[in-house]
């Protein structure tokens, strides 16, 4: 719960990483599907 809070509080205050989680889903679903 702790680690939880404190991820939310990492990826408020970066946004950067939105897109960057994005991307890499993006990817993981190419791989997946090949």
């Amino acid at each position: 719960m702790k680690s939880t809070s404190r991820l939310m509080c990492v990826l408020s205050d970066s946004h950067f990483l939105i897109p960057l989680g994005v991307f890499v889903l993006g990817v993981a679903l190419l791989i997946a599907m090949h």
